[in-house]
């Protein structure tokens, strides 16, 4: 799913900068691109910056957020397909 390709993309991201968190990471702030696959993190002018949630938190916050308008399966099978590829990929 292309929701947990995103969770695998944020853990390589942590790896990459030492746990930094994005600070902003929800699903306004990524842009993919279909054909080549490729994801593309933007607005990263936070990072680094301490906040109240991890990325992973606040990405699942957004995605509550948008099941009031797109319905609430999208929460919940959104939320695990997310943190499935997170924790697949931080256990690497």
């Amino acid at each position: 799913s292309n929701l947990e390709f995103l969770g695998v993309c944020l853990a390589e991201f942590h790896a990459r900068y030492g746990n930094a968190q994005h600070g902003d990471f929800q699903p306004s702030n990524i842009f993919y691109d279909e054909d080549s696959g490729d994801a593309c993190f933007i607005d990263i002018g936070g990072m680094g910056v301490p906040t109240m949630e991890t990325d992973v938190e606040h990405f699942v916050k957004s995605l509550n957020l948008l099941a009031e308008t797109y319905g609430q399966q999208l929460a919940a099978d959104g939320r695990v397909w997310f943190e499935q590829g997170y924790h697949r990929a931080a256990t690497r």
